[in-house]
């Protein structure tokens, strides 16, 4: 009975392809080129395919059968054989072949969704945290920036201007130069809030978090409604793993100054990262009710978190509504065909790989994604070819996985 149950959870969420559509064996081979993956295998393998979309279970099979015995370390061949076997009945024979196939290429289970589509995830060179909205310096330069127009009454001109100086050098990332002006403001100014801020902003961001609190604490210590400080101290900890204690300090930012936009985002990502993912599409759904911001990144943000949470259609709603509001954005267009992929639409996922590519040529993430949308679509030598070069573009990532899909 177990064993009844482990491959019913399994084989519930797995199918060929999205379409009833027959596969060409041409889709197989890269006709022209002198590399053609899997050659040998791909007639098999297609006339497997069309077995199974045909409902012939048993003929698969047989072709199958034919597969393992030829390539007995090819890891598809089993995985395809245990979802024919599992059709007709045979559970504890599509068990074995499904444990064989993960022996092979511990890629395969993620690849056809083990467990729920969600789990191609694992396949795809995807990052939720890295297309959230962050917080950037440039951000809070900006921040620090307006606030001198409120100091020329309480710093004398040459201190204004080192403190200028300071703010040009931490655009330029020239921290040590900045630091040296900020001390000497310090000395001059010690009840000056900002000035502790900004050098534990140099702090963060030269990954000395200790230093950087005492000096956000400092701040906070001058003036305990300084929202920038809070924010800040936020930020720090977040870096330090410590995402209870950073989502305190972000809603006591936002408490003090409700239009302080970029926290709201950043506490969506504390949201993720504390495993409650609701509350950050509470975030998102807060900002994009504002009639004054009009931002790509909120509909952006609430899609991915709605793909996490399996709300596929909420996701490509959302991903369609910010590629609408930013139609050039290459990223838009590689988020929406990962979802696309979860979906099983793998022609349209390719296609959308395809656009971010047209707008990004050296978009190495979009080509490895492509490439896994192509395996799923039996295009083989496609998708070799992809992923290779998505590693010639720098994706490291792919290395491994590309040499289980594509080393025979």
């Amino acid at each position: 009975m177990k064993i009844k149950i482990l491959i019913l959870v399994f084989f519930l969420g797995l199918q060929v392809t999205t379409t009833a559509q027959p596969i060409n064996v041409f889709q197989g081979k890269s006709i022209g080129e002198q590399t053609i993956y899997g050659k040998d295998i791909m007639p098999f393998f297609v006339k497997s395919d069309n077995l199974l979309l045909a409902g012939e279970y048993e003929k698969a099979i047989i072709v199958l059968d034919n597969v393992v015995a030829e390539y007995p370390q090819f890891a598809e061949g089993y995985m395809k054989r245990a979802m024919a076997l599992y059709r007709v009945g045979r559970l504890q024979e599509a068990q074995r072949d499904y444990q064989t196939a993960i022996k092979y290429n511990p890629y395969i289970a993620d690849l056809y969704g083990y467990n729920n589509d969600l789990s191609k995830l694992n396949i795809l060179a995807f990052d939720a945290i890295d297309f959230i909205e962050k917080p950037s310096l440039s951000f809070r330069l900006d921040y620090y920036n307006l606030e001198l127009f409120f100091m020329d009454k309480t710093m004398e001109e040459a201190d204004l201007e080192k403190l200028e100086q300071a703010l040009l050098d931490m655009d330029k990332k020239s921290f040590t130069e900045a630091l040296v002006n900020l001390y000497d403001l310090a000395e001059t100014y010690p009840y000056n809030p900002m000035i502790y801020d900004l050098i534990g902003v140099v702090y963060e961001y030269d990954q000395q978090y200790d230093l950087a609190i005492d000096a956000f604490e400092k701040a906070i210590s001058l003036d305990t409604e300084y929202d920038m400080a809070y924010f800040n101290l936020s930020m720090t900890y977040t870096h330090l793993g410590k995402y209870q204690t950073a989502l305190d300090y972000i809603d006591d930012a936002i408490m003090l100054n409700p239009d302080l936009i970029k926290a709201y985002f950043h506490r969506a990502v504390l949201y993720k990262k504390l495993g409650q993912p609701t509350k950050a599409i509470v975030e998102y759904d807060r900002l994009q009710e504002r009639k004054d911001i009009v931002y790509y990144e909120i509909y952006l943000n609430r899609a991915i978190s709605k793909k996490v949470l399996g709300d596929i259609n909420g996701a490509i709603m959302d991903i369609d509504k910010a590629i609408s509001l930013a139609p050039e954005n290459a990223t838009l267009y590689k988020i929406r065909g990962n979802i696309k992929i979860l979906q099983r639409n793998y022609r349209e996922a390719i296609n959308d790989f395809t656009r971010a590519i047209e707008l990004d040529n050296n978009f190495a993430e979009a080509y490895f994604n492509r490439g896994v949308a192509q395996l799923l679509a039996s295009n083989r030598a496609e998708a070799c070819k992809d992923l290779e070069y998505s590693i010639s573009l720098g994706y490291v990532e792919g290395i491994e996985k590309s040499s289980y899909f594509c080393g025979f």
